[in-house]
């Protein structure tokens, strides 16, 4: 009987060591920590009927973000002037305003929020990952309304493939990433040496 008990603890604590921790300092660092990637990123907002947004590809290596579209590599790093490729054309341009709203969309940006709490709404399924469904709310009740939602898959190195945003409307700003790679070439964010560099006009 004794033996059987043994047993079923060791079992027990198996099943427990295997499965990620779920406590809200948990789910922060696993926002905070997103690994390189690319993918094909659809973003939109909607209400409970339609939704209009854009599909493009991107790509992230360590504080570097790209966006590729048939005309040119806009590439951003903090504190830094933002890269536009021409690979048609073989020149390059340096913007030196710095648009910084793509890096304040980043997971790791809601982790850092003190003014926020995390919890762990159970798992489900997106683009057949087994996701991790975090909700990250304020500790006001003045924004008791507003929520961030985000999908983690563990399988891919807890990248969030989806995210959705929500101020207590019935709009919602939706991302969700498709065609997924972890292997990004670092040269893809370097302006090759045989590139004109052009001044673009301003707007």
């Amino acid at each position: 009987m004794s033996v059987l008990f043994v047993l079923s603890l060791c079992l027990i604590a198996n099943g427990q060591s295997a499965k990620p921790s779920e406590d809200p300092e948990s789910l922060r660092q696993m926002l905070a920590h997103q690994p390189d990637h690319i993918a094909t990123v659809t973003s939109y907002y909607t209400d409970s009927t339609e939704g209009t947004g854009r599909k493009h590809r991107i790509a992230r290596l360590g504080n570097r973000l790209a966006e590729v579209t048939e005309e040119a590599i806009v590439i951003k790093e903090r504190d830094k002037p933002t890269l536009k490729i021409f690979p048609k054309r073989r020149e390059y341009s340096e913007v030196l305003f710095q648009d910084n709203d793509d890096f304040a969309d980043l997971p790791e940006t809601y982790a850092s929020r003190d003014s926020l709490v995390f919890k762990s709404l159970g798992r489900e399924k997106i683009s057949n990952y087994n996701c991790i469904k975090i909700e990250a709310s304020y500790h006001s009740e003045y924004l008791a309304d507003v929520k961030f939602l985000f999908w983690v898959a563990p399988e891919l190195k807890g990248l969030v493939l989806k995210s959705e945003r929500s101020y207590g409307t019935p709009y919602k700003h939706v991302v969700l990433l498709e065609d997924i790679s972890l292997t990004v070439d670092e040269a893809m964010f370097r302006v090759p040496a045989n590139f004109k560099k052009v001044v673009e006009p301003e707007l």
